[in-house]
């Protein structure tokens, strides 16, 4: 993955992520009835935050992540 320590490269993925995350208003806002689906808002938006990290994650750290995460969901008794 190419290094996000770069000040080139970082400033720009930070305006794009900031600029993404700034739509969940607006798809707020032009739902019909919002307050019938509050759960399944927060949940898809939940869901995309947890791929986008651990994806995030997994290119920065390599195999050591996936080692980290099996550690923590099966624990060495």
């Amino acid at each position: 993955m190419f290094q996000l320590k770069n000040p080139k490269v970082a400033v720009p993925v930070v305006l794009f992520a900031g600029l993404i995350w700034s739509f969940g208003p607006l798809v707020v806002r032009y739902m019909d009835e919002p307050h019938l689906i509050p759960w399944q808002y927060i949940f898809g938006r939940g869901l995309t935050i947890f791929i986008l990290l651990n994806l995030y994650l997994f290119f920065e750290e390599g195999k050591i992540f996936i080692k980290i995460i099996l550690r923590w969901v099966y624990p060495v008794f």
